[in-house]
């Protein structure tokens, strides 16, 4: 029915005016895909732990399934040069609708509304926390996938995620690296980050490079932390 719906005549007129075109990879080679079919594994997992069996009707699923695409979106995958706020980073959702992603009204004066709109956001509240981990352990495995061993490429300059407590919806924990420090055998164990206009040192255990390679100072210099 999908299938059907985006090969009618009345979809490719559409596909045609707006200069939209399909690109399909290889059959048999899911490979290619690696990184967005991780990313649909893991939303698939954490949305079967988070619904189980609860039965939702139509419109509070869809409800649900919207407030989850938004937080895929709100994902950082490239930090903003131009900005000098740390927590300015491109998001899947600037593409898309060329900004930042809001929030939905926090307060519903119906009595029934309230109850659905909470039962709703501890559904959303609950993805987030799953996914959200989810996604941060897979992007360090992609980073240790790309580099052909168990090492993450940290450079001066870069801007990072930091794996620590749950984040509220949509809001991720980001540093910019001001310096790498090496332990007694050589290699970096630690980073001196700069968050919210503060210095703090974190592991490189927490520490997680975006989706999209910045070029940080040391480019071409890459030091790679063994995780």
């Amino acid at each position: 029915m999908l299938w059907q719906t985006l090969s009618s005549v009345k979809t490719q007129q559409y596909y045609a005016q707006n200069g939209i075109r399909w690109r399909f990879i290889a059959l048999r080679a899911a490979w290619w895909g690696g990184w967005w079919e991780r990313l649909i594994g893991i939303v698939k997992q954490c949305l079967r732990k988070v619904l189980g069996r609860a039965l939702l009707d139509e419109e509070s699923l869809s409800t649900v399934l919207i407030g989850i695409e938004a937080a895929l979106n709100s994902r950082p995958l490239v930090y903003e040069e131009e900005s000098d706020d740390n927590s300015a980073a491109l998001t899947p959702a600037h593409f898309l609708t060329g900004r930042k992603l809001t929030a939905i009204p926090s307060r519903l004066e119906n009595t029934r509304l309230n109850k659905i709109y909470k039962q709703q956001q501890d559904l959303l509240d609950c993805f987030w926390k799953k996914w959200s981990k989810e996604y941060l352990l897979q992007l360090r495995s992609f980073h240790q996938v790309r580099n052909k061993d168990s090492t993450i490429n940290i450079r001066v300059g870069d801007i990072v995620l930091l794996q620590e407590d749950i984040r509220p919806r949509h809001m991720w924990k980001k540093a910019r690296v001001m310096n790498l420090h090496q332990g007694c055998d050589g290699k970096i164990r630690s980073c001196e980050l700069s968050v919210n206009g503060r210095n703090v040192t974190r592991p490189v255990q927490l520490v997680i490079p975006l989706e999209i390679d910045q070029g940080g100072e040391d480019a071409g210099n890459e030091i790679k932390c063994k995780v």
